[in-house]
Parts: C-alpha cells; sequence; structure tokens
C-alpha cells in the first residue's frame, strides 16, 4: 500500500516540476507564446470571451495585440 502512495508522490512531484519549468526547444531556449490577456488562475481566459458571439471580442483583442495572440 505504501509503494502506491509513494507513486503517486512521485507522479505528482513530476507533473509540479513540469508546470514550474519552462518549455525549452532542442536548443535549450524557452519557448515565448505571444502576447495576449492575462487568464484567471485555473480557468484562465475562459470567461472573458462570450460563447454565443466571440467575434467584437476577439477583433478587439486583434487591436490590441496584434493579428497574433495567446489565450490560456
Amino acid at each position: 500500500m505504501t509503494s502506491i502512495w509513494i507513486a503517486v508522490a512521485l507522479l505528482a512531484g513530476l507533473y509540479l516540476l513540469k508546470l514550474l519549468l519552462p518549455a525549452r526547444d532542442k536548443n535549450g531556449v524557452a519557448y515565448r507564446l505571444p502576447p495576449g490577456p492575462r487568464g484567471w488562475p485555473i480557468v484562465g481566459s475562459t470567461f472573458q470571451i462570450p460563447s454565443e458571439n466571440p467575434t467584437p471580442v476577439l477583433t478587439k483583442l486583434a487591436e490590441k495585440y496584434g493579428e497574433m495572440y495567446a489565450l490560456s
């Protein structure tokens, strides 16, 4: 039974390590996302964009951040 808890703790630790360390390319340079609005913790930008007619909000984001922007 304790080996299961050790495995769970190890997997949770590896998952947290992956979240904290930035992704890197083959040369070791960290990836950078394009600019975009800051999202809320856990849900990101989910509630900032309406589900029925997102076009006006997305258009305003494109005017502010350019043609390419990142949403979380």
